[in-house]
């Protein structure tokens, strides 16, 4: 991101880390953005990558599939904690 961008969005990231229990970054790439979420949220919550590349666009149907993904990994990991 660009410092003009940066200043904008790593706040707004930042506020909404603190009302979801995580986030999932969709992208069109290798994932060239999830490093730069999970620096803005500084480890308030799990940040997972969902990707396609080669100009494929992620259907709405394959991004709630990896949210499910990242649900059922949370419950999981809850789980053992008991």
């Amino acid at each position: 991101l660009e410092l003009r961008d940066q200043k904008r969005v790593v706040p707004a990231l930042r506020k909404l880390a603190e009302t979801v229990d995580g986030m999932l970054v969709v992208e069109m790439n290798a994932g060239q953005m999830v490093e730069d979420v999970r620096l803005a949220v500084e480890g308030r919550v799990p940040v997972e990558f969902y990707g396609r590349m080669g100009g494929i666009i992620p259907s709405p149907e394959e991004i709630v599939i990896a949210l499910e993904k990242m649900v059922k990994k949370d419950v999981a990991v809850a789980a053992e904690a008991y």
